[in-house]
């Protein structure tokens, strides 16, 4: 049973991984070619960033269904990465831009960059521990 579960974790946060290096893959494209073929990570980025925002609001109040649940995993899956809700919807905002194909600042692609870079590192870490415990 333990091992199950062990597999169940580390199968979760290698996926979560792999997002962020999907959007950052994304951001690649999209600063080097100035266009994004591919949207469907960008599109999860958005939900994901919907998510950490309404998971920091239910912080500070009453849990009432699967997907506040849902959406308080996420935020607390972010929790290692020292950043403020100001900032958090301003890199939603980012994603937002580049989903409906506006131009965005170098400066506003690198921040997305490096913060999906720090989840990707978090990612990474936690699985190595899941694995090591195995």
């Amino acid at each position: 049973m333990r091992g199950e579960i062990d597999f169940q974790k580390f199968s979760q946060v290698v996926g979560e991984g792999l997002f962020a290096d999907n959007v950052i893959l994304s951001l690649i494209e999209l600063k080097e070619n100035g266009v994004l073929n591919e949207k469907e990570a960008i599109k999860r980025a958005k939900k994901f960033f919907d998510d950490v925002i309404d998971g920091e609001r239910l912080q500070r109040s009453m849990i009432h269904s699967a997907r506040d649940i849902n959406a308080a995993k996420v935020y607390n899956s972010v929790q290692p990465i020292t950043i403020t809700l100001y900032e958090l919807n301003k890199l939603r905002e980012t994603i937002k831009e580049i989903m409906n194909d506006k131009p965005v600042s170098e400066q506003k692609l690198n921040q997305l960059d490096n913060f999906f870079s720090s989840f990707s590192r978090i990612k990474y870490q936690r699985a190595k521990t899941v694995l090591e415990t195995v």
